[in-house]
């Protein structure tokens, strides 16, 4: 077996997934339904991922809609600063690559309305979005 063929089948599968949404849908913007999620933002990160899974889109905002969403950022030292928070908005997605930091991301969410915003802390959002939590201090 092939070190590696497992990660490449997966990035196979999630183009043709992408290819075949953009044949069905188009490619301009496509207005969401209201979406659920877990946001995280810090240095070079805006990352927003569904609770249906899959794989994060870059979140943007603008006016408002990002007032709402800042008014939960966290100083830190340096470029420490962030946020985690569990959203439910509306907005535009868009696909087709290159967005956010370094073009990492496939899709963006562009926010146009906020219905739910709330602070959740880091274990919060581990479990969430990736069924797990830091080991306690000390062991199990």
């Amino acid at each position: 077996m092939v070190k590696g063929l497992g990660p490449m089948r997966r990035k196979v599968a999630q183009s043709a997934a992408c290819f075949v949404f953009l044949i069905v849908m188009g490619c301009g913007p496509q207005r969401a339904a209201p979406i659920e999620g877990y946001y995280r933002y810090g240095f070079e990160q805006s990352a927003f991922y569904p609770v249906e899974g899959g794989v994060p889109f870059w979140l943007e905002a603008e006016g408002a809609s990002w007032d709402q969403i800042h008014a939960f950022y966290v100083d830190g030292p340096g470029r420490g600063g962030g946020m985690t928070l569990h959203l439910t908005v509306e907005g535009d997605l868009q696909s087709g690559g290159g967005y956010g930091h370094l073009g990492a991301f496939e899709t963006r969410l562009v926010v146009t309305n906020i219905l739910v915003v709330e602070a959740i802390s880091d274990d919060e959002f581990q479990a969430a979005v990736f069924g797990s939590s830091p080991e306690p201090a000390g062991g199990k």
